[in-house]
């Protein structure tokens, strides 16, 4: 029973991190610096089309797969 605890602690402390920065991908820039919230109010993918196109991004991208 013990063991359990600490693996469902275990996971929550490694699961949480990655939902923070799932959940902050799908929000405006202006909701992500205006409050705190848990779920994205205004869900948008214009921060992945941001990346994906970004002459900036690309060199990394490229980098990263040499």
């Amino acid at each position: 029973m013990n063991k359990r605890y600490y693996l469902i602690l275990f996971l929550v402390f490694i699961l949480i991190p990655i939902y923070w920065m799932v959940n902050m991908s799908f929000k405006p820039n202006s909701e992500i610096l205006s409050r705190l919230t848990l779920y994205p109010h205004e869900f948008t993918l214009a921060n992945y089309e941001e990346i994906l196109t970004s002459e900036f991004w690309r060199a990394g991208y490229i980098n990263s797969i040499i």
